[in-house]
C-alpha cells in the first residue's frame, strides 16, 4: 500500500489562536518578505518579531509592546511613545534636597563619632583605675609611685616611664636614640602593665597628636598628690601614699587619672597648684567637646566640662588664675586637702 501526501503542492500555515493567524518568522508556512522589507506584523505580533529565530517565546508585557525599541525592530510605522524622564529643573531640585540632607546629617554623624570616642575613653579610665587599685591591693595598700625620674634617679616602680614631650634635657630617654613619645616600652616597663597588658588603654581615641606619622603612646596622667609629692611651697597639703590616707576628699571625690591636653602632657604625673597662686600648672584635655574625663579612687569615672575660656584657648602654661578660674577650683578641690 502506498501512502500519498495529501495536497502535496500546498503547505498549510500553522495558525495560533488569538495571534491573528500569522505563522512565526522562520516556521513552516511563514511568508518571507523581500530582502530588506519588514515582517508583516503590528503591535499584536511584537512577541513573534522580538523572539527571532530559534528563541524561546516569552510573554511580553503591555509596556514592552509600546516601547520604541519594539516598534522600531518590527519596522511598523506605529508612533513610538516616549519614556518618562526627569527634566533639568527636577534633577536640580533632587540634588538640592540631597545637599540639604547631607548638611543636616554630617554634623549628627560627627557628634556620634565624638560620643563613641568619649565612651571608649571612659572605658580606658575604668581599666586603668582597676589596675591602680589591684597594685595597691598587692602592695599592702601602698599607691603606685607617680615619678619615674625623681631627684636624679630613675624610679623603676613608677606607673609609666618616659616623657611625651621628648625633652631629654629634663627627662632621660627610656632608650637611647628612641623617642619616648612613640616608645611602647614606656608603658610596658611601668608597674601597672602587668595588670592590664593592653597598651591601648593608655591612649585616648580622640587624641590625634603624633610625632611624624606615629601617634603618641599615652594621653593620660596621674594625680601628683596620689603617690607622688607636693608642689614646691605647698608641703602643708596631703600627699596620699596609701589607700587609707584618702579621706579628704573621700575616695568618691578624689581623682586619680586625668585626660591631659596634648600640649601639656610630659611625664606621668599631673601637677595641681593647691593654693592657686600660679593657676593651672598642667592643662586638662579639651578634645571631648571642651571636656575631659577623670577617674576617682572608688573606681567611677566622670566627664567634666570646662567652664572658663582661659582653660580652653590657652597659649602658655600655667593658665592664670586671676580672677579665680572655676576649672582650677573644681580640680583642686578633688586633688588634695590641707593637713590637719
Amino acid at each position: 500500500m502506498t501512502l500519498t501526501r495529501r495536497n502535496p503542492g500546498k503547505r498549510r500555515a500553522r495558525r495560533w489562536p488569538g495571534r491573528g493567524g500569522w505563522p512565526l518568522p522562520g516556521e513552516r508556512g511563514a511568508i518571507r518578505p523581500a530582502r530588506g522589507a519588514p515582517w508583516p506584523c503590528g503591535p499584536d505580533r511584537a512577541n513573534s518579531c522580538l523572539r527571532g529565530r530559534g528563541a524561546a517565546r516569552p510573554p511580553i508585557r503591555e509596556s514592552v509592546l509600546r516601547t520604541p525599541q519594539a516598534v522600531g525592530f518590527c519596522g511598523s510605522g506605529a508612533r513610538a511613545s516616549h519614556l518618562p524622564a526627569f527634566t533639568l529643573i527636577e534633577l536640580l531640585v533632587v540634588l538640592a534636597i540631597l545637599g540639604v540632607l547631607a548638611a543636616l546629617l554630617l554634623p549628627t554623624l560627627g557628634n556620634v563619632k565624638a560620643r563613641a570616642q568619649q565612651v571608649a575613653c571612659v572605658n580606658h579610665f575604668k581599666q586603668l583605675t582597676a589596675s591602680w587599685k589591684m597594685y595597691a591591693d598587692d602592695h599592702g595598700g601602698r599607691l603606685v609611685p607617680v615619678f619615674y625620674f625623681f631627684r636624679g634617679e630613675i624610679n623603676t616602680n613608677a606607673w609609666v616611664r618616659g616623657s611625651m614631650d621628648d625633652d631629654t634635657s629634663v627627662y632621660p630617654p627610656i632608650e637611647p636614640g628612641v623617642l619616648d613619645s612613640t616608645n611602647l616600652n614606656g608603658i610596658v616597663l611601668g608597674s601597672l602593665y602587668s595588670y592590664n597588658r593592653s597598651v591601648g588603654v593608655y591612649h585616648c581615641p580622640a587624641d590625634k597628636s603624633a610625632v611624624g606619622a606615629v601617634l603618641r603612646v599615652r594621653s593620660y596622667s596621674l594625680n601628683g598628690w596620689m603617690g607622688g609629692t607636693w608642689v614646691k611651697g605647698q608641703s602643708n597639703y596631703m600627699v596620699f601614699k596609701r589607700e587609707q590616707d584618702i579621706v579628704r576628699p573621700p575616695p568618691s571625690g578624689a581623682w586619680v587619672f586625668i585626660d591631659e591636653h596634648e600640649r601639656s602632657i610630659n611625664d606621668g604625673w599631673f601637677a595641681v597648684d593647691m593654693k592657686g597662686d600660679r593657676g593651672l600648672l598642667d592643662a586638662p584635655a579639651t578634645r571631648h567637646n571642651a571636656a575631659y574625663a577623670l577617674s576617682f579612687a572608688d573606681g567611677h569615672v566622670e566627664v567634666w566640662k570646662l567652664r572658663d575660656p582661659r582653660s580652653i584657648h590657652w597659649t602658655a602654661l600655667p593658665i592664670p588664675n586671676q580672677p579665680p578660674n572655676p576649672d582650677w577650683q573644681r580640680l583642686a578641690a578633688a586633688s588634695s586637702s590641707l593637713r590637719e
